[in-house]
């Protein structure tokens, strides 16, 4: 038995490859009874430790790896807002993955890394110019009506929902969509808000907003699908977390 430096989780020995991070065993791994004979404590530790990430975090959302598929770099790029939770994107030699978890919702979208033919990527301020005239109008003719009426409760009700209006026509947002060129559409798409579910089941999007790591990740991720796509796995060192 062996554990593995990058994770922690305990390696059978006729296993090749990390069966919590992906990493290749003869690489990452130390012998579990080298690491005993320093402190009896550690394995348990460093074990129990992994075991109880995997229910909090990425690990609680983030699907089982296949054979020979390697993690090389994670984004914590998004806080969706329905579920309310922290998102995130996985990038392995095999798959693009964006992946969260609340206490009652999984969300789970990815697109093989081969067929990646795009993306579109967005942070910035979302204006909303319909909504802001209809909101200042509402607002003016609140504070007309009060000097006409006897009664200026129905009219403040009114001047609160107009500026009510305007306040959520300036609006932070995020966007993201990775597209492919075996799917029609774009199967990772996050930011616009919910919208019917038409042809691929898989388009459906998300309303999130931008996190500590969504500017690298908007910096990066092109590069780094680009690498592993024209230079395989011999990308993973330069990227690897």
């Amino acid at each position: 038995m062996s554990i593995c430096k990058n994770c922690g989780f305990q390696i059978p020995d006729s296993s090749k490859f990390c069966p919590g991070c992906g990493a290749k065993k003869e690489l990452f791994s130390v012998n579990t009874e080298t690491v005993v004979t320093k402190t009896e404590n550690y394995v348990r530790t460093k074990t129990d430790d992994y075991i109880k990430g995997a229910n909090e975090g990425p690990e609680k959302s983030m699907p089982k790896l296949s054979n020979a598929e390697q993690l090389v770099k994670r984004y914590e790029c998004a806080q969706v807002k329905h579920p309310r939770c922290k998102a995130y994107l996985s990038v392995t030699n095999k798959r693009v993955i964006f992946h969260g978890s609340s206490s009652s919702s999984v969300i789970c979208k990815e697109v093989n890394l081969e067929s990646v033919s795009g993306l579109d990527c967005f942070r910035g301020m979302d204006v909303k110019i319909g909504m802001i005239i209809l909101g200042l109008l509402m607002a003016i003719g609140g504070l007309i009506a009060t000097g006409e009426v006897y009664n200026v409760f129905p009219c403040l009700v009114i001047i609160a929902l107009g500026v009510l209006l305007v306040v959520n026509g300036f609006r932070k947002t995020y966007v993201l969509s990775v597209f492919s060129n075996k799917a029609n559409g774009s199967p990772i798409s996050v930011g616009a808000g919910a919208r019917g579910l038409v042809g691929n089941a898989a388009l459906y999007t998300l309303t999130c907003y931008a996190t500590t790591d969504t500017a690298l990740m908007i910096k990066e991720l092109g590069a780094l699908v680009l690498d592993l796509q024209t230079m395989g796995d011999n990308a993973i060192p330069l990227w690897k977390e």
